[in-house]
């Protein structure tokens, strides 16, 4: 007969404590097995994207206005690669930008393309006068586009 008060679920503490025990020890092997590529011991890898294009939204803004500038790129080929953030350095007519990604390792990533699909960008206050957006990209090219801004109340009033 069992004594109650050493059993878990109707079995003895030591057959089940063992069969936890061994549950894990399952697990975490699988785990190593499964996530450890490239490596158990990588840190996650921080790249410029490449922008392939970007857009202004409105295309013709006022000064005070926001412009949503949008940028579309390549990120990776597989999904241990993401977008980050935008670094930025602003100055009165000229934005200097730089997109990072990021590629974990240590995880099974999927193949497919991972594309920046618009990603935006938000500049506020703008200035009258021609902005000049530049985009530095991976090993050292620019990528350098602009567009004018109107004085405030000159543009197209709605109907």
């Amino acid at each position: 007969m069992i004594n109650r008060r050493h059993t878990m679920l109707g079995r003895p503490v030591a057959v089940c404590g063992l069969s936890a025990v061994a549950a894990v020890v399952l697990l975490l092997a699988s785990c190593d097995w499964i996530c450890c590529t490239d490596g158990c011991d990588c840190e996650p890898e921080a790249f410029r994207i490449y922008i392939d294009s970007l857009a202004f939204v409105p295309p013709q803004p006022t000064a005070g206005d926001t412009l949503h500038v949008q940028f579309w790129g390549t990120v990776g080929t597989s999904t241990c690669y993401g977008f980050t953030h935008f670094e930025v350095t602003r100055q009165p007519f000229r934005v200097d930008v730089t997109a990072w990604g990021e590629h974990s390792c240590g995880f099974t990533c999927g193949d497919m393309m991972i594309y920046l699909r618009g990603e935006d960008l938000a500049l506020f206050p703008l200035y009258e006068g021609e902005l000049k957006i530049v985009v530095h990209q991976p090993g050292g090219e620019v990528l350098a586009d602009s567009v004018v801004v109107i004085a405030a109340g000159l543009g197209a009033r709605p109907n």
